[in-house]
Parts: structure tokens; C-alpha cells; sequence
């Protein structure tokens, strides 16, 4: 399918509905599904967005299989004409426990381009899914010497910030066109450091268990590989939240490197960094951080720390933090440590 006016050339794929080509003045701005990086342009992820663990989903005592971004990305599309493409349904939506109609309308309005879902419940009982959009672009004129390369951001048909991903439910026999979603918190600098794999996003959600915020926090730069290990992990393993909003992150680094149970001992560390944030006040993109506590543990008292919560308040005014650390079955004597009370105010 082509679409195109005065400015803009759009060019879909009827397998997964997918933008494939995005030219303005004979310019490709959309990514070009090259597959040393990337083989895809700009999946719709349908019903599901992310990976499902062991990619099943469980429903009703039922075990559904479920890949990472659901399946129309890998389903074939009706092209039903002016940009409008239907969901045909095949053997990969046959094996999701709702059936679920799907949508996909793109209008060209000068130089915007505008994608409309529709999810229609087809079944005789309320259906959940999610929904979400993936488009890769080419940045043009790309210096990686530039602080900000551009900037990312999402508006309804109002002009109004939205959040490009839903997750929400339909009841029996219900139609709902996804073009106007939760508020979205700001726009989105492109800076150097955006693309950078260490980027987390934190999203809230309402009373309802609706999506409301979305906050980007990045953490440190980590100080080993999981090369030659025979563990590795760095991430974020646990938030907590305090009662004026601001959250506590734990950032966790544990390394253990192959060798002899020497080399391991000597080698093996843990790194536990905790940062104060404030999704509340703080307006800077991604989210700055205000270290509260560090700590390594190594040798013989190695600990994978990676649950937290609050605990109570002291007579004097301080307050504990409670970290937990996963045992690993002792992992051959090198872990025993599980637990540490940090006190702060």
C-alpha cells in the first residue's frame, strides 16, 4: 500500500500493517530494516508488548504460547483501501485466549502522518491486550558529536501529550479507537546518552491500574562484561517508593569470574549502589539522581542484594531500608550474606 501527497510518501506492508517507507522530498526518514542491526521498520505490537516469561501466557488454568510483541507483526493484513488494513485471523491469533479484532488506519495530513487502532472484542467475554507502536527512524544528518540530535514526542489528534502504549481491556462485543491515551509526562531529548542500553523506563499507573506517567532512568556505566564469567547480572532489581513520592533505586552489579575457586574468591564482587529520584518535581528528561548509600560485598560474603523495602521508623527519626539478597544455593560458598538493615533520614 502507498500513500502520498505534496510532501510525504508512505509506503505499508500488508504483513503486520507495517510502515515500511517514510519519504519527505524523495528522503527516507523511516529505518530501513536493515538486518545486521535490525530486521524489522515499525512493528505494531499486538496483543502483547514485551516478552512474556517462557513466552506463555496462563489464562484460566490454560498455558497459551505468546512471543515477545504478540503476533501481528507476523500476521497478514486485508488491505481494505484508503490506508485502512484489517487483521486477518490466522493460526496465531487462534491460539490467544480472546478473540480480537484489529485495525490499522493511516492518513496523511501535509506532513503528519497519523496511525488510528481500533480493537474490536470479538468474543462473548471481556478480552484483555495490549497495544503498542515500535517505529525505528533515521536520524538525518546524524553527528554523534551533538548533544541533542532531535526530539521524540506524542500528541493526539488535539495537539494533547499522549502514551504511546496502552494497556487496557474490552468488554463482549465492544469497539475502541486507540488514538487518544494517557497523558505522556513531557517530550523526550535525543541526546548522545539516550541511546545508551543502560535507559530504563519507570511507568506508573493510576487507581485503576491504568498507565498515567512514564519517567527515563539511567544507570551507572557498569565496570565489568560478562565475559568469561560464571555469573554476571547489572541492572535494577528493586524500587521503593517514599511517602512524598520520591522512589529509591537500587542499582546491583555482581560478577564472578570462571577460574579456580581462588580465582573466584579473589575476583568475585558485588557492587550495591541506592539513588533518591523524584518523578514528582524532577522536569530534567531523565530522571537526576541523588546517591543515598554504596557498599561492596566479595570473598565470602558475597551477596546478590536485590529486593528492598521500607521498614519502621526509629524513635530517634531514622528510617530503615530492608535489602534482601537471593541465597544462590550458597553458590558454592561464596554467598553468605542475605539480608542488611540500612538506616537514613
Amino acid at each position: 500500500m502507498k500513500l502520498t501527497n505534496d510532501i510525504i510518501t508512505l509506503e505499508v506492508n500488508e504483513h503486520g500493517a507495517e510502515l515500511v517507507s517514510l519519504k519527505k522530498d524523495g528522503r527516507e526518514y523511516l529505518w530501513t530494516g536493515d538486518a545486521q542491526y535490525w530486521n524489522r521498520y515499525a512493528p505494531i505490537l499486538f496483543p502483547a508488548v514485551g516478552k512474556p516469561y517462557n513466552n506463555e501466557l496462563h489464562v484460566d488454568g490454560k498455558t497459551y504460547p505468546m512471543k515477545q510483541h504478540g503476533f501481528a507483526r507476523d500476521s497478514e493484513f486485508e488491505d481494505l483501501g484508503e490506508g485502512r488494513l484489517r487483521m486477518k485471523e490466522s493460526d496465531l491469533s487462534a491460539s490467544y485466549p480472546y478473540r480480537l479484532g484489529l485495525e490499522v488506519q493511516y492518513q496523511l495530513e501535509d506532513r503528519k502522518v497519523e496511525a488510528v487502532w481500533t480493537v474490536e472484542n470479538l468474543d462473548n467475554k471481556d478480552a484483555h491486550f495490549q497495544i503498542g507502536a515500535h517505529p525505528g527512524f533515521l536520524l538525518p544528518d546524524y553527528n554523534a558529536a551533538d548533544e541533542i540530535h532531535g526530539y521524540v514526542r506524542y500528541r493526539d489528534r488535539e495537539g494533547r501529550p499522549v502514551n504511546p502504549v496502552v494497556v487496557s481491556s474490552l468488554k463482549a462485543g465492544n469497539r475502541v479507537p486507540l488514538d487518544t491515551l494517557n497523558s505522556f509526562k513531557s517530550e523526550m531529548p535525543l541526546k548522545a546518552d539516550t541511546f545508551l542500553p543502560r535507559l530504563h523506563r519507570l511507568q506508573s499507573f493510576d487507581r485503576e491500574g491504568k498507565p498515567a506517567e512514564r519517567y527515563f532512568y539511567q544507570t551507572e556505566e557498569p565496570t565489568q562484561t560478562s565475559r568469561n564469567t560464571v555469573a554476571y547480572v547489572f541492572g535494577l532489581p528493586s524500587l521503593a517508593a517514599l511517602d512524598d513520592g520520591r522512589l529509591l533505586v537500587l542499582e546491583r552489579e555482581v560478577y564472578v569470574p570462571k577460574g579456580t575457586l581462588w580465582e573466584k574468591l579473589q575476583g568475585a564482587f558485588t557492587d550495591i549502589h541506592i539513588y533518591v529520584v523524584d518523578p514528582v518535581r524532577d522536569t530534567a528528561g531523565i530522571l537526576r539522581k541523588s546517591l543515598l548509600c554504596t557498599f561492596t560485598t566479595g570473598a565470602l560474603n558475597l551477596a546478590n542484594f536485590e529486593g528492598m523495602c521500607l521498614g519502621p521508623v526509629l524513635p530517634d527519626g531514622r528510617r530503615t531500608l530492608v535489602l534482601i539478597a537471593d541465597s544462590q544455593k550458597g553458590s558454592g560458598g561464596l554467598t553468605n550474606e542475605y539480608g542488611k538493615v540500612i538506616l537514613f533520614r
